[in-house]
């Protein structure tokens, strides 16, 4: 899964409506989401890729580019 993939996988769930100024470096939360909706995007995510990550560390996985790079880690 590419990092554009992840990106677009957050923007499809919709828990922030304009993505314009979404930066996939920067925390989820600095990019204005909330715990809830990191739920939200981790479903989402772990639906399309197939990997778990329900036991992902938000505290070091907490971006778009952090979420990328543990997808590709962790693909079967």
């Amino acid at each position: 899964m590419t990092l554009d993939e992840v990106v677009a996988t957050i923007a499809e769930t919709g828990v922030k409506p304009d993505m314009e100024d979404f930066d996939p470096e920067k925390t989820l939360e600095l990019n204005g989401i909330d715990s809830l909706d990191t739920y939200t995007i981790l479903l989402a995510l772990e639906e399309k890729s197939g990997v778990a990550l329900e036991e992902v560390d938000l505290e070091t996985i907490n971006s778009a580019k952090a979420l990328q790079a543990y997808i590709a880690e962790n693909a079967a």
